[in-house]
């Protein structure tokens, strides 16, 4: 039915009704282009993905491997916040990738990774804009940046690496 046309009818709720109708059609529309704007900034970032080797350590793991770390002091003071930097390290092959699987996985489970960005911070929104229609890549230092910029703005945030020691050594980082 064209406006006009809808305009003509006596029900003095229809203009409501379809205004109504109106902006709930344009806040959906609003919605799904934002949903998929921030899609193309996280494909943009696209870091490797985790998922894989971390199921993988996951079949590895034999019953309750870690579960002593993970009652130990140094992990509970870390997972706390008491204790902003924990540091595992030893030979390759003594089981650090799996020990780590099992520290991603008692975080999923406490829920302390389930605080998500609702929004795109203004950062990465500029950064984003700036670079990806070009083939340049945003300097280290404007990564770094906007990182701490993020990891700023959450209470409490938990970063897992692994095999650090397989990297090359990288000036800076």
């Amino acid at each position: 039915m064209d406006i006009q046309a809808w305009r003509g009818q006596k029900d003095p709720g229809q203009p409501a009704k379809f205004h109504q109708l109106l902006t709930s059609a344009l806040l959906v529309d609003q919605t799904d282009r934002q949903d998929k704007h921030r899609q193309e900034i996280y494909h943009w970032l696209s870091a490797p993905d985790y998922r894989p080797k971390h199921w993988n350590a996951r079949t590895e793991r034999e019953g309750d491997t870690g579960s002593l770390f993970l009652r130990g002091v140094s992990f509970l003071e870390w997972k706390s916040g008491a204790q902003s930097f924990l540091w595992l390290h030893d030979k390759p092959g003594a089981g650090k990738t799996v020990l780590c699987s099992t520290v991603i996985e008692e975080l999923i489970n406490h829920s302390l990774l389930s605080s998500k960005c609702t929004s795109i911070p203004d950062g990465l929104e500029k950064l984003f804009s700036a670079y990806a229609d070009s083939r340049r890549s945003p300097a280290p230092d404007e990564l770094k940046t906007i990182l701490k910029s993020i990891i700023g703005s959450f209470e409490n945030v938990y970063i897992v690496f692994d095999a650090l020691d397989e990297c090359p050594s990288r000036p800076g980082f």
